[in-house]
């Protein structure tokens, strides 16, 4: 049903009591468990309170097959590319050559890996690294083939295999793959691959076993049911948000638990209009319409865990929202127009570091080259990245998105996580232009047969947020095969007491629309 079929002003202003618990409860706030283990980081992959209130003290890390010519920023070898075939070494083990894509001490989380091409067996080593915990066939693996992870833990997406499923190790972990398939071309030279993972130093993490794994089976897929299919919000309240802000208030601290909007029937309005929420007084999100809800500057139907635009214009966020006093939620546009709306609203024990922000850069039409990398944000005091949507508009028939992610965490000198290419962030490959939605990434729009269009992706850290103490700086390469101008654009989603580096963002503002530059 559309929104606009029924729904009723809503007053300006909505207090929403301490005993009132619309859409539940939740006293929220850092995990404080004597360890980790499956009953615990099983439900982190839908848990979005959770992912408001924070996951206790860990660092977020990225091994990949980057090259490793790449070594200090600035540095004529910085923007190397072939981002394959380079491991962390070399061992045996019972006469059989493995190549370790990760080996690291501590206790931590296995979170995420990719891979464009996988090879050969891949072995998970937990602890005692006598006998891996996990062996299988790694294509079928990260493809959705082995019982164990079948979708929508395990899946390809336009090219690009990829595995999330929590696996906890104790003392420590190391990840290996052997010769592969001497059939694929390259052989394992050619291997392209990310493993995602957490440290905890001061935390004790439970070891994944088999044993427990297939004991929790009924949970596992439970979870993977609602991965597809998040649970509909209730209590919902009716709204018109517009230029007046629409104010909630609360006695004790709230949350907004899910912020509907219907689309309007004007797809100019979803670049042109601004959504504006203030919380506690102070604006944390200031986006494009369209483009907070992973929607871009056309609606897109798709379906991720947190975001998601349905067949009827709905757009959807299920970021939970949480505040202490009140939230004004306002949609500026050069019109003064006003917009469908439903909110729904739970209480919450409201803690530090648990405001959610989502703002937006626009680079304009900018040169191809030289080669550099752009600074789609920098983030400043106590927080964690939790999603990035990256939006090019490309007039070219090369490629653009040659170039890897680099992410600097509090005092690093080189990135906590460094990419093998834009589309293996988000979970892609080969610059596939198939469109698809999965629970945690999606490409919404692509340019057709071929590079030349908009490119729309959106990648969502539910299972695998970077938390950062100080500051956090997110930079992506400007690789682009061809001499020519492009358009960029970036949102950066996260929680946190910070402050950033964006620039105010005004109604109907952008300096290149996407059709001027590419033709509609």
């Amino acid at each position: 049903m559309r929104l606009r079929s029924w729904i009723v002003v809503f007053s300006a202003l909505a207090t929403l009591g301490c005993g009132d618990d619309d859409g539940g409860g939740v006293d929220a706030g850092p995990i404080d468990a004597d360890s980790l283990g499956a009953a615990e980081l099983l439900p982190q992959m839908t848990d979005l309170d959770t992912l408001a209130a924070g996951r206790g003290d860990y660092r977020s890390l990225l091994a990949s097959s980057y090259n490793r010519m790449s070594t200090r920023p600035g540095d004529e070898t910085w923007f190397a590319n072939g981002d394959k075939g380079h491991f962390q070494s070399h061992i045996t083990v019972d006469g059989r050559g493995e190549h370790v894509l990760l080996e690291v001490e501590g206790a931590g989380v296995l979170e995420r890996i990719w891979s464009a091409n996988p090879q050969g067996t891949l072995r998970i080593y937990l602890d005692d690294f006598e006998t891996p915990a996990i062996e299988a066939n790694m294509e079928a693996l990260l493809g959705g083939d082995d019982p164990r992870f079948p979708e929508p833990f395990a899946y390809v997406a336009a090219r690009g295999f990829n595995f999330y499923f929590p696996i906890g190790f104790s003392q420590r972990i190391r990840v290996t793959t052997d010769e592969g398939d001497v059939d694929r071309e390259g052989g394992i030279d050619s291997l392209y691959f990310h493993v995602g993972y957490r440290l905890y130093p001061g935390t004790p993490v439970e070891t994944w076993t088999a044993a427990a794994h297939e004991a929790r089976l009924s949970e596992v897929r439970a979870l993977g049911a609602e991965l597809l299919a998040p649970p509909a919000a209730t209590s919902l309240r009716s709204a018109l948000l517009g230029p007046m802000p629409t104010v909630f208030e609360a006695t004790g601290g709230a949350a907004i638990r899910e912020l509907r909007i219907e689309a309007p029937v004007d797809e100019s309005l979803l670049r042109s209009a601004v959504v504006s929420i203030a919380f506690d007084g102070r604006e944390t999100v200031r986006a494009p319409l369209g483009d907070f809800f992973g929607s871009g500057p056309e609606l897109q139907v798709f379906k991720t865990y947190p975001l998601e635009v349905t067949a009827d214009r709905v757009m959807i966020c299920r970021f939970v929202m949480p505040f202490r006093d009140s939230a004004a939620i306002t949609i500026e546009s050069e019109g003064d127009l006003s917009f469908p709306a439903e909110v729904a609203l739970g209480g919450w024990t409201f803690g530090p570091g648990q405001y959610f922000h989502a703002k937006w850069r626009d680079f304009g039409q900018i040169d191809a080259q030289p080669r550099r990398d752009l600074t789609l944000g920098t983030l400043t005091g106590n927080g964690r990245l939790v999603g990035l949507l990256f939006e090019v508009a490309n007039p070219s028939l090369a490629w653009w998105g040659e170039g890897d992610e680099k992410i600097f965490v509090d005092d690093d000198m080189f990135p906590s996580w460094f990419g093998t290419g834009t589309e293996d962030y988000f979970g892609y490959a080969y610059t596939d232009l198939e469109l698809f939605d999965r629970p945690y990434h999606a490409q919404t729009r692509t340019g057709a047969d071929t590079q030349v269009g908009h490119i729309s992706n959106l990648r969502l850290h539910v299972l695998d947020p970077i938390p950062f103490e100080s500051r956090l700086q997110f930079d992506m390469e400007l690789w682009h095969w061809a001499e020519t101008e492009l358009s960029v654009q970036a949102l950066m989603y996260w929680y946190g007491e910070t402050t950033d580096d964006f620039e105010p963002l005004e109604p109907g503002s952008i300096a290149i629309p996407v059709e001027a530059l590419v033709g509609g």
